[in-house]
């Protein structure tokens, strides 16, 4: 049993390499400093609220938080920031979503 959850952990950390690759190649270096820069508080709101999501309504999340303490969090951080990231990034392409969290439009 314990191996098979040892696959899969191993499986999401490809996932998630291959995600970072796809993000840093696609997005040059200074554009991600600079959208990171514009889209801070849009991230920032949304990340806490994609944690508490995940962690609330997705099964089996617990039981991997109680079981890999240092590397679940990790894995947990890294994907609910590319996703916050990503819908910041989309909600600031947009007027009135941008006014609703509070970021500037680009």
């Amino acid at each position: 049993m314990k191996g098979g959850t040892t696959i899969i952990s191993i499986s999401l950390l490809r996932v998630l390499a291959m995600i970072f690759i796809v993000f840093y190649h696609c997005i040059c270096f200074y554009g991600i400093w600079h959208s990171l820069d514009k889209n801070s508080l849009g991230i920032y709101i949304l990340h806490h609220c994609l944690i508490w999501i995940v962690l609330l309504y997705v099964p089996g999340v617990k039981t991997l938080m109680c079981c890999y303490q240092y590397v679940a969090p990790f894995i947990l951080f890294i994907a609910v920031f590319m996703a916050s990231f990503a819908l910041a990034y989309f909600m600031n392409t947009n007027h009135y979503t941008a006014q609703l969290i509070g970021l500037k439009r680009k």
